[in-house]
């Protein structure tokens, strides 16, 4: 369907002014926004229910350019970053509203993308060093033992790599 203009409101303004941030949708509808800005290690939660913004613990670390992925638990990783934080990694729990540190990536990495594996892993892919320099890596958070791996080549090369299934009639 289209949306009309009529369909949307605005809602009360963030707590404080981001860009490079993260928002990411939790299971119980809120919303965490982290980072952003000039590297800020803020964070707030949107209730989409009140329309209102509410501060949560800031990360341990300041963080702009980084990804969150929401876990199959609930809980958010926050990895890589811009700045002095680019290879630490975090995980929040929405639940007691805090940070856990984890152990570094195994490359500090910005501008990289991330997504949550089948398995519950989390693989990170490309981004850049503090100098702009662009990767080709990848590496894998595995939630289970709070560590980094680097993947596992295929020992045979599968041309169903990079394809995508559509199984809806457009």
């Amino acid at each position: 369907p289209t949306r009309r203009s009529s369909d949307l409101s605005a809602t009360a303004p963030m707590t404080h002014g981001r860009g490079g941030h993260t928002a990411t949708l939790l299971n119980d509808g809120r919303v965490l926004v982290c980072g952003g800005g000039s590297n800020t290690n803020t964070a707030e939660v949107y209730d989409p229910s009140s329309g209102r913004w509410s501060d949560v613990a800031s990360m341990i670390g300041p963080r702009s350019q980084h990804t969150a992925t929401l876990l199959k638990d609930n809980r958010v990783l926050i990895a890589g970053a811009t700045g002095a934080t680019t290879g630490s990694s975090e995980i929040f729990d929405p639940i007691t509203g805090n940070w856990t540190s984890l152990t570094s990536m195994l490359v500090p990495r910005s501008f990289h993308q991330a997504g949550l594996l089948p398995s519950g892993q989390v693989l990170v892919t490309g981004g850049q060093d503090m100098n702009a320099n662009a990767f080709n890596s990848a590496e894998i958070y595995d939630p289970s033992t709070g560590r980094w791996s680097v993947p596992t080549p295929q020992s045979t090369p599968s041309p169903q790599i990079g394809r995508a299934s559509c199984r809806e009639r457009v």
